[in-house]
């Protein structure tokens, strides 16, 4: 008679609707991703000045644009929001389709002056993405919040 809780409770009903569609499975993707580039950008920093380092980082716009497909693709046919959970999160061990997704990690060390050890670490620019990045993560870490805390409130008033 004993379910497990991710095929029984969680995969059926109401619960199971709630943690596949709408905002939550998107702002999950999204804290996600934010928390994995940021260990990149972290990683810029920390070898800013380590000699042949190239920058390291998730594309932004991809992550974007494949989470509207997403979207799009979940408010059309009403299925469960279908993303890559790990697209982006661990390109070392990324499947190529997650490489093509998210781009290389590493792409964009063109950008940048190269300088005469062979680093392109800018500071200043990391520092900035860093800033924007934890600023959109925090967003979405809110807005999570926020959203579990109704989730919550709702429950309470059922018992």
């Amino acid at each position: 008679m004993s379910q497990s809780f991710e095929s029984g409770f969680v995969g059926t009903g109401f619960f199971g609707t709630m943690y596949s569609r709408g905002a939550l499975p998107v702002l999950e993707r999204v804290v996600g991703f934010a928390e994995a580039r940021h260990r990149h950008l972290v990683g810029n920093v920390a070898n800013a000045d380590t000699p042949a380092f190239r920058r390291r980082d998730l594309s932004d716009d991809a992550f974007t644009a494949e989470l509207r497909k997403a979207i799009r693709r979940q408010e059309a046919t009403g299925d469960a929001f279908a993303f890559d959970r790990d697209a982006g999160h661990r390109l070392e061990s990324a499947s190529p389709s997650a490489l093509r997704l998210l781009g290389k990690a590493g792409r964009g060390a063109g950008e940048g002056i190269l300088r005469h050890d062979g680093n392109n670490v800018d500071i200043e620019r990391e520092m900035a993405l860093l800033v924007r990045n934890a600023g959109r993560g925090q967003q979405a870490a809110t807005l999570l919040k926020k959203l579990l805390a109704q989730v919550r409130a709702a429950v309470s008033e059922r018992a």
